[in-house]
Parts: C-alpha cells; sequence; structure tokens
C-alpha cells in the first residue's frame, strides 16, 4: 500500500512562499534537520514503517551539506556545489541500486537518497523532483523484480512533459 509524505509547514515558514529572493546551500548549511522538509513522496508503507528510514532520511539530509565541507589541512571550508540534472541522476542511481556485495536494505537506501533530495529542493526544488520521480521509478523496479524474480527489467524513464509529450528522465545510454 502506498502512503504519501508531506510535510510542509515548516518549511514555509523558513522558505516564504513566492519569494522572489534565490536561496543557496550556505544560506542552509547549519539548518537543523526536521522531517518537516523531506519532500512530498508516494512510498511504500513497508518502507515508511521502518525506524532506519527516517534515521537514513536525516543522514542523507546531513550528507548533502557535510559533501561540500573541504578541510585543506588546517581548517574545514563551505564550498558550495551546483548541481547538474545529470550529477543528481547518478547520486540517485548509485545510492539506490542493489548492490549485492554490500546488501543495504531498501528502507536505508531510499531514506537517504529522499534526505539528500529534500536538501537539494531548498535550492532547486525542480531538480530534486526530477530525482524523487527517479528514485520512486527506481523503488518500483526493485520492487518488481522482487515479486517476479527479474533482475533484467529496463532501467529508461520518462515523464509526461506540462505541454504534452514525454520527457526522458533516465537513460543509461545518455549518461
Amino acid at each position: 500500500m502506498l502512503s504519501s509524505v508531506r510535510h510542509t509547514d515548516e518549511l514555509s515558514a523558513v522558505v516564504p512562499v513566492g519569494s522572489p529572493v534565490r536561496f543557496t546551500a550556505a544560506d542552509f548549511k547549519d539548518l537543523p534537520y526536521t522531517p518537516s522538509f523531506l519532500l512530498p513522496a508516494l512510498l511504500d508503507e513497508t518502507i515508511l514503517t521502518e525506524q532506519i528510514y527516517h534515521e537514513a532520511c536525516a543522514e542523507g539530509f546531513r550528507y548533502y551539506f557535510e559533501e561540500m565541507y573541504h578541510d585543506d589541512g588546517t581548517h574545514e571550508q563551505f564550498v558550495e556545489h551546483t548541481y547538474t540534472r545529470s550529477e543528481v541522476i547518478r547520486c540517485v542511481v548509485s545510492e539506490a541500486k542493489i548492490d549485492p556485495r554490500t546488501p543495504v536494505p531498501l528502507a536505508v537506501r531510499v531514506g537517504i537518497v529522499h534526505g539528500w533530495l529534500s536538501a537539494l529542493a531548498l535550492t532547486n526544488l525542480h531538480l530534486a523532483q526530477v530525482g524523487m520521480q527517479l528514485l520512486m521509478y527506481l523503488i518500483t523496479l526493485e520492487q518488481g523484480r522482487r515479486e517476479i524474480g527479474n533482475e533484467k527489467l529496463p532501467l529508461s524513464m520518462t515523464l509526461p512533459h506540462p505541454w504534452g509529450g514525454q520527457v526522458p528522465v533516465w537513460n543509461p545510454k545518455a549518461c
């Protein structure tokens, strides 16, 4: 059964709706995680009910900012990174994929990516939503593999374009 995650009340207090101001990751680097920052997502209840998923969301949110800190040997410096569509797609696919050598539970993989994308959404909502659509697609593929025992399901995806037609989101030949 699918359940929707939607926590937006606290987010609107931090990012005013209709605000013409552009925020950067530096504006949020010290912001403590709260589940209200999670992007809305339609996730299976078996994932949502696991405590480890919620812990992984917090870890993914923190990791988004932590990976922008660089140590030059004497001190840490925050160096903002603006992600491209290709980088977000690669990140989602690499973090969400199944690796038989190091089996990480699905709830952990989904939680880390969900938290990371939610932090990205603070500065680039559109790109974060593309990543979330891809994540939900990959979850569906994995759950389908489990149900039918097929490891060779297609890994390409298109989404409906607001003005008609389809837009490719993930195509392994394009990356």
